[in-house]
């Protein structure tokens, strides 16, 4: 029966079972995870940051000095020889080793949120480009059930013609709706090639084969319903931090001073010398630099602010969308039954010429617009949990 074809298709192009023999989209994300260069790179930059913070906290070296001193007495013009070492170490106060220290660990978790922010965004965008694969791969199956349903009715077509019960132009009719539906499902081919080997490109994935990736995926949306995780306000948030500890360790007066230690021997006597050199805040007081500080935290306030503001509005559109886009869903998959059982009788009024080939074709036009809408609804629910889920900083996978 035609209808249990058409409600077999549904089944497949509508529901979330697996392709035998198919990835899935889980399989191409990691897949794309692993060889992307960009987020690689982005490891990379993590590591760069700890070596450099270990260089910001670190200790400088002694400083050693060796001296050698000739003597002449004026009045016996005798000669004598003296010799001497020094020792400087410079010391970091402790307030100012904290914000080295500080500083260190913000430029660290600075990289790691970049890199957590590369990650959410490759995923997110990876995951739309296989939405819109999908999306033609679903188009296409449409096709192949409106040309199965195109010949089930060009055979009935042309049995009844050829006892007499219909025109040569009805039955061209059915042949020229072939063709069509032929053409099509070689332009949706060729979507689906294109959509697909933009999709590999831009996952960076080198396969030798052809990946026969499912279009039946579906991406859910998780309960957080917060932004403490979205990827680019605390990529904002860790960049104020970095640059508040910056300038917090620059405003310092006294930055570091210089512990020396001395011996030397001369003809008359042994030379012990401990000191210290200081700088004197006399004309640099570092002022500038805690207005810099002030200034740069007001600044970056203002743009995570803006940053959640817009966010927020975002998520609550896309929540709202959501509503909206099932009960669309349920409208058109409710019309489909009543389409599919119409369809059903029509074709059987059509085996004793009750009905024209114009007709049938028009309902059967609806019918492929229906299941083409809601292929369309099901990609705007995905790209809609896709947005969601990066907003609220959840993985898309």
């Amino acid at each position: 029966m035609i209808k249990n074809k058409l409600f077999s298709v549904f089944i497949i192009l509508f529901c979330s079972s697996q392709i035998l023999n198919a990835e899935n989209f889980k399989y191409l994300l990691n897949k794309a995870l692993e060889s992307n260069s960009n987020l690689k790179s982005s490891e990379i930059e993590i590591e760069l940051a700890k070596e450099k913070g270990s260089i910001l906290t670190r200790f400088d070296n002694p400083i050693i000095d060796f001296n050698y001193s000739n003597y002449r007495l004026k009045e016996t013009k005798i000669k004598e020889n003296g010799q001497g070492i020094s020792l400087t170490q410079k010391i970091i106060p402790w307030n100012v080793a904290n914000d080295k220290k500080r500083l260190s660990e913000t430029i660290i978790k600075n990289e790691v949120d970049k890199y957590n922010l590369d990650k959410q965004e490759f995923t997110k965008e990876l995951s739309m480009r296989y939405t819109i694969y999908a999306k033609s791969k679903s188009f296409l199956e449409v096709m192949r059930e409106s040309h199965k349903i195109a010949t089930k009715v060009y055979d009935i077509s042309n049995e009844r013609y050829k006892v007499g019960a219909i025109s040569r132009a009805e039955l061209l009719q059915s042949e020229i709706e072939l063709m069509e539906i032929k053409k099509k499902k070689d332009e949706l081919n060729l979507d689906v090639m294109s959509n697909y080997y933009d999709l590999i490109k831009f996952a960076g994935i080198e396969e030798t084969q052809y990946l026969n990736l499912d279009s039946n995926y579906k991406f859910k949306i998780t309960s957080n319903a917060t932004l403490e995780k979205n990827p680019f306000i605390n990529s904002e948030e860790s960049k104020k931090e970095m640059l508040l500890a910056e300038s917090k360790l620059n405003s310092n007066v006294i930055d570091s001073f210089d512990l020396k230690y001395s011996y030397s021997e001369e003809p008359d006597q042994v030379v012990n010398q401990v000191g210290i050199s200081l700088p004197l805040p006399v004309f640099n007081t570092k002022s500038e630099e805690n207005k810099i500080a002030k200034l740069t935290v007001m600044k970056m306030n203002l743009v995570v602010n803006k940053e959640k503001q817009l966010a927020l509005m975002e998520y609550e559109k896309l929540i709202k969308e959501r509503i909206l886009l099932n009960d669309l869903k349920i409208e058109n998959e409710n019309i489909l039954k009543f389409q599919i059982d119409s369809l059903e009788m029509l074709i059987e009024k059509l085996k004793i010429s009750q009905i024209s080939i114009i007709d049938i074709q028009n309902s059967k036009a609806k019918l492929i617009q229906t299941m083409t809408d809601i292929v369309s609804i099901e990609t705007a629910l995905n790209q809609n949990a896709i947005s969601i889920n990066y907003i609220t900083g959840e993985y898309n996978d």
